[in-house]
């Protein structure tokens, strides 16, 4: 039995770089998987592993320890396993390039996965990239790279990078705690897309940033 948390899938030989217009190109990029028993993966890149229960090869043997990422042709994994399989667009803005993962993970799981793909959570710090970023979450919310569960001081909100904070987009009202401790932030929230504080453990698409390279 397995659950497959992201639904875009590639041609078999889809070109890892495939330009798409001006501001956009596309790459081979991620599915998860959560498999309760193990599975035959064909010629795939694993990217990155959250948790394995066991490695095993195709006849059964225990594998034992894996370095990633690594090309395999015929491998049992399981556990909760990032795979790069499908296609995905980054879309450009300034110094920087950014997508919408639509598998629906907690907080710390998506950083996670955004620094297996070269980057972070995505960082918001005017209103024009705010409204990029929005746009690239398609108007869904979304978790962004900020955060207050990374200091001991309660409300003292940080991105991810360490980068300062001159801008933010809550609600009114927000950040408020209002269901306890609410520590991680999400965009395109509620009718009036603006920001909330949420459980960090509640599972939710993400956007990634990284920088373009030079």
């Amino acid at each position: 039995m397995f659950t497959f948390l992201s639904n875009s899938a590639a041609p078999p030989g889809q070109d890892d770089d495939n330009h798409t217009g001006v501001g956009e190109f596309c790459q081979t990029s991620l599915e998860l998987h959560l498999f309760s028993s193990p599975a035959l993966f064909h010629c795939t890149n694993v990217l990155f592993v959250l948790g394995v229960n066991g490695v095993h090869d195709d006849d059964g043997e225990h594998v034992g320890s894996l370095s990633f990422p690594l090309r395999i042709n015929q491998i049992l994994l399981y556990g909760l396993i990032l795979v790069e399989e499908s296609t995905e667009c980054w879309q450009t803005f300034d110094d920087r390039s950014f997508t919408f993962i639509q598998s629906a993970i907690t907080w710390a799981q998506a950083q996670q996965l955004c620094v297996a793909l070269g980057g972070n959570l995505a960082t918001i710090h005017n209103q024009q990239e705010e409204q990029f970023v929005k746009g690239v979450a398609e108007g869904r919310d979304a978790w962004i790279g900020f955060s207050d569960a990374q200091e001991v001081r309660d409300g003292v909100w940080l991105w991810i990078n360490g980068e300062p904070v001159t801008f933010t987009g809550w609600c009114d009202g927000e950040p408020n705690n209002l269901h306890g401790p609410q520590q991680c932030a999400v965009i395109n929230y509620s009718a009036k897309k603006c920001w909330d504080d949420a459980h960090c453990l509640i599972k939710r698409p993400f956007v990634c940033e990284k920088e373009l390279c030079v």
